[in-house]
This record gives C-alpha cells, structure tokens and sequence, in this order.
C-alpha cells in the first residue's frame, strides 16, 4: 500500500499533469487537427472572423440569418477586424487557440489568488485548487476550445470590473475617483457588448445608488458603439448597423430557446411536456428572488458581488450554453473555502451538490446532460451558495425576533 506521506507527495505532481492535459496536450491535439484532419474548424470562431472581415470593408455583418448569426456589437466585429481577421483563417485558428490555452489559466490563476491570496505564493496549494476546479468544470472549457468560443473576454472584463470597483473610493481626488469611474465604465460597456448577460451587474449598483456609473456606461456605450464607429463607418451606417444588431439579438435569441442544448432553466422547461407555458412566471419569480437576495447582499464586498452575479447569469438567463459553466469558478471557490468536496466534515447537501456537479462535467459532452442535468445542477449550485452566504442574515433575523418579543413582554 502507499503511505499517506508518499500519496501526499504524489498530490502536485498528478496535479500539473491533470491541468496540462487540459492547456497543453488538448490545445496541441487541436492545432494538430486544423493542420491535418480535412474540414476541422472552429466553428464559432470562424463567425467571428467572417464578421472581422466584413467590418474592415464597410460591409455589414448582421446579414447572415441561419444559426451562424454574428451576436455582437458592430464594435467588437471591428475588433476582430483589426485583430485576428487580418489574418488568414487558417493560420488566425492556430493563434486564437494558443492564446486561448494561454489567456484561461491566466486568468483562472488570478481569480484563485484573489479570492484566496493566503496561497498567492504557494504553488503546490495553487495547483491543487486548480485542478480542483477543473474536476468539476474541465470538461466545459474543452467545449470552449473546441468552438473556439470568446467567453474569457467579457469574463474577464467582469472580473477586473469587481476588482476594480472594490478599490474605488469617493473620498480620494475627484481627478482620480471620475478616472477610475471611466474605466469602469469601459469595462462594463465592452463586456454587454460582447455577452448582454453582463448587464446583471446594473441590479447591484442600482442597490448602491451608483448612478453616475451606470449613466457613464450609457454615454460610453453609445460613444463607443455608434460614434466611434461613426468615424470609421459613417453615422448612417454606424446606426443601421446598432439597429440590426438589437433585431439579430431578438430574432436569434427566440429561435435558439428551445434548442436541445440549451442547458439553462428555460430550455430545461421547454422540455418537459405540460409545463413550457410556466416558464413566464417561474422567470418573473427567479428575478425576484435574485432582487430580493442583491438587495440583501448589496452590502457584501464586490468579490462576492462577482460570484452572486455570474451565478444569477447561470439560473437566470434565457439562453445559456454549458461552456459557460465556467462562470461558476468564484461561486466554486467561496464554497470551497467552507466546504470541501471530499472532506468527511462536508455536510450530505454539500456531497450532493458537488456529486451532482460532478457528474454534470463527465457527461458534459452529452446532449442529455446539457438539456436536462446542468440546469438542475447550475440552480442547486446556486441555492447552496446563497445558504452559505446568507447564515449571517438568518442570525440578524433571529436576533431581531427575540429583541422585538422581549420589548413586547
């Protein structure tokens, strides 16, 4: 048998194997496919590029109308303009996959060391968070690699946002609040231009009466979207082409609700017979609930703010992929600083939830996990998180019960 000590000693090593697996052999096991295996291509990627190119020639690029529609701001088609489409396809595939195994355990590293900077020099216990996460949530940044999807942009312009906001303080120099303001704001702006699911950050600064900020993301949005793109474009262009992209973003958005790998709430109840016509007011509770716990939370510092928020992305959203199960890293990480998945101390709901999540990442590449599975475990997730999160309110409750029956009596 081996000994504790040794298995120990074991843990880092098969660690970094399991996280090369993911950024280093499966990234090279895909260069090497768009090299040598006839027709392989990044499917979403290429849409991408398609739309670069046709930005960099004044043409629109909302004129496809089967699923290959381009979803984002004209904006973002002109950076993939300017960026990876000045590159031919072929050779732009293999540039966009190194950066992309590069670019996520970047950012998953800086994600961990901030929610537990205690480890931020410890590489052994970095790791092994690492591959911690990745046992529940690997299999979902395999499906990014392989679309060639974009999610780690606004994901990360999210993260820096909380990040900053978190440092941003109304009694230093107005020069330097306003400044920090504008680049917030910037990173706000870009990220619902990339993903619309960012706008969820509005409901918790709405809750903290941050109103210059969300009016300086409106006229930063419309300065980067449509003047900026005015200069470039033309004005009348630059509107036409922010007009169909709100009308893509409606058309497509609806046809795509009840597609079988819909993996969020909505697509799970499209599913099941007899209930489709519940999925108005199931939603309309959800956002109440989700307003109702913002405005308790409202307080909690912006990290928390940042795994509430791309939870609440997870359950809420209407259309939801099951690559995007990564945005459950914060959530994840809280958790485990409370909880650990294999530890006899975790509580039977805990071994539950992480049972179910891990089960949802091995069967992540079937169609009936995707439809069924990660949307029960996505809310589960959820659930468990705001319990973790909301005990101290249960005790303030509770303290003001007895208070109010003891001035009573």
């Amino acid at each position: 048998m081996i000994k504790k000590a040794h298995l120990s000693r074991l843990i880092t090593p098969l660690c970094f194997l399991f996280c090369a697996y993911f950024f280093i052999a499966m990234p090279i096991e895909q260069i090497y496919k768009i090299f040598y295996q006839l027709g392989f291509r990044l499917c979403d990627f290429e849409v991408y590029h398609i739309a670069g190119v046709k930005a960099l020639q004044h043409h629109t690029v909302y004129d496809v109308t089967d699923h290959w529609q381009f979803k984002y701001s004209p904006l973002v088609a002109y950076l993939f303009g300017i960026s990876f489409s000045k590159i031919d396809f072929f050779y732009s595939q293999i540039l966009f996959t190194i950066l992309i195994a590069v670019s996520w355990p970047y950012l998953i590293i800086k994600i961990i060391q901030t929610y537990s900077p205690d480890i931020r020099n410890n590489l052994p216990a970095l790791l092994r968070k690492f591959a911690l996460l990745f046992l529940f949530l690997g299999n979902s940044f395999l499906l990014e690699l392989r679309f060639g999807q974009v999610n780690i942009i606004p994901y990360a312009l999210i993260f820096c946002f909380f990040l900053f906001y978190s440092k941003i303080s109304p009694s230093e120099s107005r020069v330097k609040y306003y400044f920090k303001l504008l680049a917030l704001s910037a990173l706000w702006s870009l990220a619902v231009q990339f993903k619309l699911y960012a706008g969820i950050i509005g409901a918790y600064l709405i809750f903290k009466k941050d109103f210059k900020l969300i009016a300086l993301t409106a006229v930063m949005t419309i300065f980067l979207d449509f003047a900026l793109l005015g200069q470039l474009h033309g004005w009348q262009f630059a509107l036409q082409e922010n007009l169909d992209w709100l009308k893509t973003l409606t058309h497509s958005s609806a046809i795509l609700l009840n597609d079988p790998q819909n993996s969020g709430l909505r697509g799970l109840i499209a599913r099941i017979p007899g209930i489709e016509p519940l999925y108005g007011p199931v939603w309309m509770a959800g956002l109440v609930i989700f307003l109702g716990f913002q405005y308790l939370l409202r307080k909690r510092p912006p990290l928390t703010q940042l795994a509430f928020n791309l939870s609440g992305v997870l359950v809420l959203t209407p259309l939801v992929w099951n690559y995007w199960n990564l945005l459950a890293i914060p959530t994840l990480l809280m958790i485990f600083e409370q909880n650990r998945p294999f530890s006899r101390d975790s509580s039977s709901s805990a071994k539950w939830v992480f049972a179910l999540l891990l089960l949802n990442n091995i069967l992540s590449f079937n169609t009936l996990s995707r439809s069924y599975l990660n949307p029960i475990t996505q809310l589960l997730l959820a659930i468990w998180w705001l319990r973790t999160q909301t005990k101290h309110l249960d005790f303030k409750l509770n303290s003001f019960e007895n208070t109010k029956h003891q001035l009573q009596t």
